[in-house]
């Protein structure tokens, strides 16, 4: 099993990210030298190769860049209707995650429709994930 966080896809890249979700924290890598964030974690920045990231807080505040409504039983805990969406982040990346409703229900959002990040957590001993809301 990897990692500190009993994900078996986290890594020495990975565990920062992991270990922040365990304190309902949404952490991106930064380049100092490029001014520049990015998400997915990865050991360089992507498209130049810059080394120099480091780890800062996020707003956690985005707005909804695509979307589609699964109606399909295709992930384990999570039953359909529901939104998987690509959400800018005010910082700039783009991160893919679900929109949930503050009660439950599928939520009414668009492409353009802001949103703020939420955590879901799960009883697998599995880090929370970081999932948004409407705002």
């Amino acid at each position: 099993m990897g990692g500190a966080t009993g994900n078996s896809y986290c890594d020495v890249t990975t565990q920062p990210f992991w270990d922040a979700c365990r304190e309902h924290r949404l952490v991106l890598q930064y380049s100092p030298s490029r001014d520049r964030y990015q998400f997915y974690p990865r050991p360089f920045l992507a498209g130049d190769g810059a080394t120099d990231l480091e780890w800062r807080e996020a707003s956690g505040y985005g707005v909804i860049h695509a979307l589609a409504i699964v109606r399909l039983p295709l992930i384990h805990g999570w039953p359909p209707p529901y939104v998987v969406a690509l959400v800018r982040l005010r910082e700039g990346p783009v991160m893919m995650s679900n929109i949930i409703a503050p009660d439950g229900s599928l939520p009414v959002v668009r492409v353009g429709s802001s949103v703020r990040v939420v955590w879901r957590e799960r009883t697998d001993g599995m880090a929370p994930l970081p999932v948004f809301t409407p705002i």
